[in-house]
């Protein structure tokens, strides 16, 4: 699966997000242009003064696969108070010279993959192997710091997360398992985080890497094994807030160790990170 503010897909013909304005809360739908989030449609949309601003309600899924025939994999928001910020003052949100979503200044901010009542159905558990490259920040200015949670949730932690000031990664079941404490993320700068949970647990092949290189806590570990029940990108609540931003998630159904490099390559080439 995967989201992306940028056309990651050569037979993708749908749009890039979905988003609401603030002036009468009328929803539109944005596409790309030239290969990326469509600015002049969407600012069209939005407005350009100073009390203009712009949510993101949907963000498509790109690949379309599909948990069943009934969800798609989009990403959504129905809550208005909850909804990640795209357009802020008649200006689009960005990182790096790149479009992005921010949190709102408020407790709770993130969007998610909704299924049946936001719960993955069961024809789609999800577990290991599986390989993750998200693209954004982690900024303290953001929100005030809490439990950062980058990317998923599994009905327990998973994913990266940042525990009373301990970086944690993993994938430890429900009730049982640890995380591994790793080094963390830089505060500020855009990274490039790419999660490969290789086999289940018990194996030690399981790596992250920010920016390209491995930290040097989650080196070939065990990582654990937790299938998903839920899915959230940017989560932001009174237990886990994500202080930054996002522009980019990806999920292979598989490990792609292997192929790693280049796609990490094919990533920084767009958004030059490193």
């Amino acid at each position: 699966a995967a989201w992306s503010f940028r056309l990651l897909s050569s037979t993708y013909t749908g749009d890039c997000i979905r988003v609401r304005r603030s002036s009468d809360d009328v929803e539109a739908d944005i596409g790309f242009s030239g290969g990326v989030l469509d600015e002049t449609a969407l600012l069209a949309h939005v407005g350009t003064g100073g009390t203009d601003n712009g949510f993101i309600t949907t963000w498509y899924e790109q690949s379309g696969n599909t948990a069943t025939t009934a969800y798609p994999f989009d990403l959504q928001m129905w809550i208005t108070g909850y909804q990640p910020k795209i357009v802020s003052a008649g200006v689009v949100e960005k990182l790096n010279g790149k479009p992005t979503m921010v949190p709102q200044a408020a407790t709770f901010t993130w969007l998610q993959y909704r299924g049946s009542y936001g719960v993955l159905d069961g024809s789609y558990p999800k577990a290991q192997p599986i390989s993750i490259f998200m693209t954004g920040n982690y900024d303290t200015a953001q929100l005030p710091t809490g439990h950062p949670k980058m990317a998923w949730d599994t009905g327990s932690s998973a994913g990266i997360w940042q525990n009373w000031g301990v970086w944690q990664w993993g994938m430890p079941a429900y009730g049982g398992g640890s995380p591994i404490v790793i080094t963390g993320l830089p505060n500020g700068p855009q990274v490039l985080v790419t999660s490969i949970f290789d086999s289940p647990a018990g194996e030690t092949d399981s790596y992250l890497y920010v920016n390209g290189t491995v930290d040097t806590a989650a080196n070939g570990v065990d990582a654990g094994n937790q299938t998903w029940s839920r899915m959230f990108v940017m989560m932001n609540n009174s237990n886990a807030e994500w202080d930054g931003t996002m522009q980019e998630f990806i999920i292979y159904d598989d490990s792609v160790l292997a192929d790693k490099a280049n796609i990490e390559a094919d990533i920084n080439g767009f958004y030059s990170i490193y």
